[in-house]
Formats: structure tokens, sequence, C-alpha cells
């Protein structure tokens, strides 16, 4: 697991910064946990086709635009492809062996629940071998797709809508549960959109368990601009129930 945090150029927020992401998990894990930083380790490379010199066609391991990679128990990686936004045209899951073999490649349901899907955006495996998929709706709004290895959808979990939110990403803890993380924009400043920061916490059958405004808790514990500055791009939970963040100060690089 990796923790990436984009550094800011504001001297005075480099160490904030670091903080943030601790304080996120905290927040969210048991408290007995402790958070380190580990370093990326090269295990293999997993070959992908390309269709460069030929007509593209649906098949496994010729991706047309993926968007997000996971892994599953079993060492086998998943890669969602999306057409740029049209949910059902060619969007699908491309699955491979753990030896970087395409085994598959399912499409995905345009719509679930009767409602029509737009596009779809991230991906998470399950500890069960499940996919968690995030969703955007035609008309608004975001799920969580969870299907199986071969496409069939499990059950769709709404999750919470307000105003200008937009989710961006999703993970999965080995306690079943869900999470979520969105950005908010509300008006302007001199540095642009006014963006605030979230994470939902879904249970394992979809109820909101909490949801906690990460830039507002930032500016609270550290003094320094929270509401419009402090983003969360990305989310992963370990296997020991931390959860992982990417964090983007916005206006200081």
């Amino acid at each position: 697991m990796t923790v990436l945090t984009r550094r800011s150029r504001c001297s005075a927020l480099r160490p904030a910064v670091a903080m943030a992401l601790i304080i996120m998990v905290t927040f969210l894990a048991p408290p007995s946990r402790t958070v380190r930083a580990q370093a990326i380790t090269r295990t293999a490379d997993v070959p992908v086709d390309t269709w460069q010199d030929r007509p593209w066609t649906k098949t496994a391991g010729h991706l047309n635009w993926p968007a997000d990679v996971t892994s599953l128990p079993d060492g086998r990686t998943v890669i969602l492809d999306t057409n740029v936004g049209v949910a059902g045209a060619n969007e699908a899951v491309h699955v491979f062996a753990p030896s970087g073999l395409a085994e598959s490649v399912v499409s995905l349901p345009d719509a679930v629940s009767n409602v029509r899907l737009h596009s779809y955006q991230r991906i998470d495996g399950s500890p069960d071998g499940t996919l968690a998929i995030l969703a955007e709706r035609w008309g608004g709004g975001s799920t969580i797709v969870v299907t199986d290895i071969q496409g069939h959808v499990v059950r769709d979990l709404p999750l919470p809508q307000k105003p200008n939110l937009n989710y961006n990403d999703v993970a999965v803890a080995a306690d079943g549960r869900f999470f979520a993380s969105a950005v908010a924009t509300d008006g302007m400043d001199e540095e642009g959109p006014k963006e605030t920061a979230s994470i939902v916490v879904l249970t394992p059958d979809g109820a909101v368990e909490r949801e906690v405004d990460v830039s507002q808790q930032f500016a609270v514990d550290h003094g320094v601009p929270g509401h419009g500055h402090i983003l969360v791009t990305g989310i992963d939970v370990a296997s020991d129930g931390r959860l992982f963040a990417v964090l983007h100060v916005r206006g200081c690089g």
C-alpha cells in the first residue's frame, strides 16, 4: 500500500498536509492503529495488449479507455475499461491471471435498479471476490454497483447526494464496509472554485454509517484554510482496516 500526498509549495503547509492524512485515517480506523507510509515494491509487470495497429474489438486484454485497476484475493488483476463516459457502449472489466495473461472481458450493465448509468469511474476489489464499481447516473447522482467477476449485479448502493457533489473514488474494507470520496463545489474565490472534500462510509448493506468533512476537520485541527483548499482525490483501505487517502492542497501546488 502506498500513501501519496501532493506536497505544497507553501512551506508553512507542508507539515500540515502530512498530518491531514494521519488525522483522517485515525478518525475512520480504530484508535489503536498507527499510520506509516510504505514504499512501493515492484513485484511483477502485467502485460497489456494494444490495438494501435489494428481496429479495436472488445477482447480480453484489448483496452479501450482504462480508468482504474484493482486486484482480487486470488491474485488476479481487474482493469475497469471505459468508453469516455458512455455506459453500456464499450464499458467492461478485463480480468488478468496472476501471470499477466488476459483471461476474460465482461461487459458492464448500462442500468441498475431501472436507472440508466451515465459512466463508470473507479473500481475496487472486495475481500469476497466481488467488484465495487463507482458509477454516475443519468440525471445526477452516483451509486456503487457491486458485481461478481462475471459482471452480474449483486447489489446497487446509492450514495447520498448534495448539490454540486461529485464522487471520485471507492474502496472496500475487509469487514465489508464501503468508502466513497467526494468533492463538493460551492461558489468561487480568488483562486477558483471553492471545493471541499468528504468521505462517506457505508455499512455492508449500504446504509450510511458516517460522513466525514475532511476539509473542515483539517482546518479546525491545524488552523489552515480548509474549505476550498484541501481535496481528497483517491482512497484505498488496507487489509488491517487503515484508510489511505491521496490529498491535494489546491492553490499551493
